[in-house]
């Protein structure tokens, strides 16, 4: 059995509006407003960490040799 471990590290911004992704913004010739910019950050933070938790987890089920599959399921509420 094996001792490894397995880690994500994610570095982020907070997402705040007027502050992240400025340059989607309509004053910087984007197409949202800041509020808008700012969730959009949000969806992809979470997006990604998603992907990599995810990852973890179907690396951590092949170390103790069961079958994996990857499905992405997205929260119909999001």
């Amino acid at each position: 059995m094996s001792n490894m471990k397995n880690a994500l590290i994610f570095f982020t911004k907070v997402p705040t509006p007027g502050l992240t992704k400025t340059r989607l913004t309509t004053e910087h010739g984007g197409i949202f407003t800041p509020e808008e910019a700012a969730e959009l950050y949000r969806a992809v933070m979470l997006d990604t960490a998603e992907v990599g938790f995810r990852a973890l987890e179907q690396g951590r089920e092949q170390q103790a040799g069961r079958k994996v599959r990857f499905r992405h399921q997205r929260d119909p509420g999001a």
